[in-house]
């Protein structure tokens, strides 16, 4: 047995085999097909599949087992790692992250990509269904009617919490906002869309004009690379009269 052979054993395995001068070699050991490596990562405590996607500098976690390994290297680490373990940390920048565990005969490696996304929230879509053109123009009938929203994604980087969405309303479409109903969405995925439940108003004859608008993340929970857009475009002006005979 070569001396190399037998300083990396003494690594790996923690000693080197007792063997005399001109001794017989013992063995053969038997050796392993597999050592079964298994790699994956936690993004807020959850499981995600590789390609994972983070925040820059938001923590993740590395977690792997070697059922029948002895010792591990990987790409993060300069020193030998245990066949089971996890790590916590960040990155600024996407990149692979790779492991490596060994066994008598055999070695295993497991590669995983993260990539580092932002998130971007907006209003797609602001509707008043259920309001009615009445004959006067610039004017609605009277009655019930709902207020229609959907906030969208454009980052590749999904929310992890619940957000909190308000709807506005003001006499001017300019100034004097005040909330007149809020909601809460789950997580909005990376590119995706989620619809805000629908808020129910009642147009009144006689009540002052009326301009409306939505607003997201009113509670600034999600770091985005955007946070002067989170507003809707101002629908209205709204005004009403009692319906006709």
């Amino acid at each position: 047995m070569k001396l190399t052979h037998l300083l990396l054993l003494s690594l790996l395995f923690g000693g080197v085999p007792s063997i005399a001068l001109g001794a017989t070699f013992p063995g053969p050991f038997p050796t392993l097909s597999s050592v079964n490596v298994k790699a994956g990562l936690l993004v807020d405590g959850k499981p995600v599949k590789s390609p994972a996607m983070v925040g820059a500098g938001k923590d993740f976690s590395i977690v792997w087992s070697s059922t029948q390994g002895g010792r591990c290297v990987s790409n993060w680490s300069d020193a030998f790692m245990e066949a089971n373990g996890t790590t916590v940390g960040s990155v600024t920048a996407s990149r692979a992250f790779i492991i490596t565990c060994f066994g008598l005969g055999t070695a295993q490696t497991v590669k995983l990509q993260v990539n580092v996304g932002t998130t971007d929230l907006s209003v797609s879509s602001l509707s008043t269904p259920g309001l009615k053109s009445s004959k006067k123009k610039g004017f609605y009938i009277a009655g019930p009617f709902m207020l229609k929203a959907s906030v969208k994604n454009t980052g590749k980087l999904g929310t992890s919490v619940p957000i909190r969405v308000r709807f506005e309303e003001s006499p001017t479409g300019t100034s004097g906002w005040v909330a007149s109903g809020e909601a809460v969405v789950p997580v909005v995925r990376g590119g995706g869309t989620v619809q805000i439940p629908e808020l129910a108003r009642m147009g009144n004859a006689g009540d002052n004009t009326r301009y409306y608008r939505v607003c997201v993340d009113t509670e600034r929970k999600v770091d985005e690379t955007n946070e002067d857009n989170n507003c809707s475009k101002v629908i209205g002006p709204f005004s009403f009269l009692a319906p006709t005979a």
